[in-house]
């Protein structure tokens, strides 16, 4: 063999390092680092957006929760 690497992982040692991720991805809630008052912009158009995408959200939170 030439230009060849072989790396060998104990599976129980792989499963367990996997796990240990889930879990700490799991235990962060996903949150999110903007709102819609952070929008900049208040003319009727932008206002109008704003007003339909929360109405998006409440929608959509309702089906998620």
């Amino acid at each position: 063999m030439i230009g060849s690497i072989i790396s060998i992982d104990d599976v129980d040692a792989v499963q367990r390092k996997e796990l240990y991720i889930r879990k700490e991805i799991n235990q962060k809630p996903l949150q999110s680092q903007y709102t819609f008052e952070d929008i900049l912009g208040n003319s009727e158009g932008m206002e109008n957006v704003k007003k339909r995408c929360c109405e998006i959200c409440n929608h959509a939170n309702f089906y998620f929760n």
